[in-house]
């Protein structure tokens, strides 16, 4: 059975998108999951791969491609290794920086990517958070004691692994700094609006079951919620807490002890 142009071209864009499709959902389900997909800055390496895998190459097939053709197979060839060198590229690329460790260090969370931890020594962490999990594993990053606030700040406990603790039996030692919402949703209507978002979704759980931290990705800050109780991360609210004074946290803090 001999194709024509369209007819090649279709079944390029069919192989191609399945390709691509299991590779992204691997991304967005397993190394990427929500947040980090949006925060981590991965959305124009996956545009690319999508244009030269998706769109390009059944693209030169339809252009290309002609029944009997004598160099027709080679033509092909290089379209398809085009492609494979893209994906493998782009994929190593997105491999190497995905999120391993999500570590909480001095009153928020960092992103700890498998391309930092070429440089640590990851045989000092307790064998119970250092899995290996294909997604990323949330860690409390412990500050030594001792420390002058302005000492803690700028010891970065995140970058270092034999600082890292299971976040499930630390976590209840942040929850003094947790964010509140209350807040937050007075800095502006846009604020508001997710918040009130955030606890409709769980309105079926009350709000003091949660602590509230800021999260850092590459490309932004969001809000990561965790439950007291279990330590779980349960949700997390698409909101920039680092716009709101420092400052503001304290007083609504002591105006609650007031009351």
């Amino acid at each position: 059975m001999h194709l024509n142009r369209y007819q090649a071209s279709l079944t390029h864009l069919i192989i191609s998108g399945t390709v691509i499709g299991c590779f992204f959902a691997v991304v967005f389900f397993i190394w990427y999951p929500n947040p980090y997909f949006s925060i981590e800055d991965t959305l124009n390496i996956m545009v690319i791969l999508f244009t030269v895998d998706v769109v390009l190459g059944p693209l030169l097939t339809l252009i290309i491609f002609k029944s009997g053709k004598p160099s027709l197979k080679s033509d092909l060839s290089i379209i398809a290794a085009i492609q494979i060198f893209a994906l493998l590229y782009g994929g190593s690329i997105i491999y190497k920086e995905r999120p391993y460790f999500i570590a909480f260090d001095y009153k928020q969370f960092f992103v700890v990517r498998a391309s930092d931890t070429q440089h640590m020594d990851l045989s000092t962490i307790d064998a119970k958070i250092n899995h290996r999990q294909a997604g990323p594993t949330y860690v409390y990053a412990q500050i030594p004691s001792g420390l002058t606030r302005e000492e803690q700040i700028l010891f970065k406990a995140f970058l270092r692994p034999k600082q890292y603790r299971d976040i499930k039996t630390h976590i209840d030692d942040s929850f003094e700094q947790s964010l509140n919402l209350d807040t937050l949703s007075e800095h502006s209507p846009e604020n508001k609006i997710l918040i009130d978002n955030f606890r409709a979704r769980h309105s079926d759980t009350p709000i003091e079951s949660f602590a509230f931290y800021p999260l850092q990705g590459k490309i932004r800050f969001v809000v990561l919620v965790i439950n007291r109780k279990s330590g779980d991360v349960v949700d997390y609210i698409d909101l920039n807490p680092i716009e709101v004074p420092i400052s503001t946290f304290s007083e609504q803090k002591a105006k609650a002890e007031k009351k």
